[in-house]
């Protein structure tokens, strides 16, 4: 029963994730158009956006879960980006490079695991 109560949690999380990701891309939109920010740090943005799209979800998981933190933040982090990964692919049919792509699996899994952590030690 534990582990369903898991992916349960998991699975809200993922939304929860989600759901963040959508609404700063939303305001990182109205940002850019109603400043005189320059589409360069686009970039900067993003990786941002992914951080804390990754990083609160992952402590709210480890807040709910009790055990395991570090496992099931990095869970999220890893699922998260699978997730981008193949929407990318499908919808956008966009050519995804094989370092880039393992390089910011290993930074959202590593996000994930860090909020995992934090989030077991403060309930």
């Amino acid at each position: 029963m534990k582990n369903k109560l898991n992916v349960k949690f998991l699975a809200k999380a993922l939304f929860l994730s989600f759901c963040i990701t959508i609404f700063m891309i939303l305001v990182s939109s109205l940002i850019f158009q109603f400043t005189t920010l320059r589409e360069t740090k686009m970039v900067l943005i993003n990786n941002i956006i992914m951080v804390i799209s990754i990083f609160i979800p992952s402590l709210y998981l480890a807040l709910k879960v009790k055990e395991n933190g570090w496992l099931n933040g990095f869970l999220l982090g890893f699922v998260y980006y699978v997730v981008i990964i193949l929407l990318n692919i499908f919808l956008f049919k966009s050519n995804i490079t094989l370092t880039f792509s393992l390089g910011k699996l290993l930074l959202t899994s590593l996000i994930g695991t860090i909020g995992g952590i934090i989030g077991i030690n403060l309930s």
